[in-house]
C-alpha cells in the first residue's frame, strides 16, 4: 500500500503531502549514502584519547588465541527469539494477487486511509509480540530445547554475540589491536561531541558520499511531531553543553 501511495504522490509531482483529516504525511526526502575509513577514524578517536571509552570489540575480528586471554573477560551475548516461517505459515500469510489489485483503482486519500488503518494494527501486534517474546525467553519449553516448534513455523532461542571492553583489548594486546579490531559506539561518540571532544568539521574528513538516494517516508502527524520535538531535545541538549564547556574555559 505504501508503494502504491508513493507512486500516486510521484505522479502529482508533490514532494510533501499532508492528510490533515487522516492525520498522515507523506514526503520524499534525498539520503546521503557514505563510506568510512574506519581504520582512519579508529586512530584518530586513539589520538584523542576516547577510543577504548565509546567503543567493544567483536569476538569475530580476533584471533583465537586472542579469544583464549579475553575468556575471562568477555561480555556476553543477549537471548533473543526468532520466528521462522514454515510452508504451511507462509501459504496462510499469503496475499492473493486479487486482493492487492482492488487497492489499486482507489483514490489516493482513501489509500492512505488503509494504509493507516494497517499501520496502526501492524503497531499494535509488533507491540504485543514484543511483549510476548520478552516473556516467551523464561518458558520452561526453552531449558530442554532451543527450539519449539509450532503449527506456523518454530520459536528458537538465538544469543548475540560474545564482545569485549575495550579496554581489555588495549591492556593486553596493546593500540594495534585495538585500533583495528574496535566497532564505535555512535551513541556514545554523539555524545563526546556534544562535550566538544569531536567537530564535525573534522569527521567529514574519514567519510565520503558514496551515493545520494531518494527516500519516501509515510507516517502519522503524531509519529512527525515526536520525531521533530526528539530533534529539538537534542540541539538544546547540545547548546547546553557547549554553553556549560564555553563558561567553565572562561574560569
Amino acid at each position: 500500500m505504501k508503494l502504491l501511495i508513493r507512486d500516486d504522490q510521484e505522479a502529482l509531482n508533490r514532494k510533501r503531502m499532508i492528510w490533515t483529516s487522516i492525520g498522515v504525511v507523506g514526503q520524499f526526502q534525498y539520503s546521503k549514502i557514505y563510506e568510512y575509513n574506519h581504520l582512519e577514524f579508529n586512530e584518530y578517536l586513539f589520538d584523542l584519547g576516547i577510543l577504548p571509552n565509546i567503543s567493544i570489540v567483536e569476538s569475530g575480528l580476533l584471533s583465537k588465541q586472542q579469544l583464549l586471554e579475553l575468556k575471562p573477560f568477555c561480555i556476553p551475548g543477549n537471548n533473543y527469539l526468532r520466528y521462522t516461517l514454515n510452508q504451511f505459515g507462509k501459504e496462510d500469510f499469503h496475499v492473493a494477487n486479487s486482493e492487492c489489485n482492488k487497492y489499486l483503482s482507489l483514490p489516493l486519500e482513501q489509500k492512505v486511509s488503509v494504509w493507516k488503518e494497517t499501520h496502526l494494527r501492524k503497531a499494535h501486534l509488533t507491540n504485543t509480540w514484543k511483549i510476548e517474546r520478552s516473556r516467551a525467553k523464561a518458558a520452561e519449553s526453552f531449558r530442554s530445547s532451543k527450539t519449539i516448534p509450532l503449527e506456523t513455523g518454530s520459536l528458537t532461542m538465538l544469543t548475540t554475540q560474545v564482545s569485549y571492553c575495550a579496554s581489555d583489548v588495549l591492556r593486553l594486546f596493546g593500540s594495534d589491536v585495538l585500533i583495528s579490531c574496535s566497532k564505535v559506539n555512535v551513541q556514545k561518540m554523539e555524545e563526546y561531541s556534544v562535550k566538544g571532544y569531536l567537530k564535525k568539521t573534522e569527521l567529514k574528513s574519514f567519510r565520503r558520499i558514496s551515493d545520494v538516494q531518494e527516500k519516501y517516508y509515510l507516517m502519522t502527524l503524531q509519529r512527525e511531531d515526536v520525531k521533530r520535538r526528539y530533534w529539538e531535545w537534542k540541539l538544546k541538549k547540545k547548546f547546553y553543553i557547549e554553553s556549560i564547556s564555553n563558561f567553565l574555559e572562561c574560569q
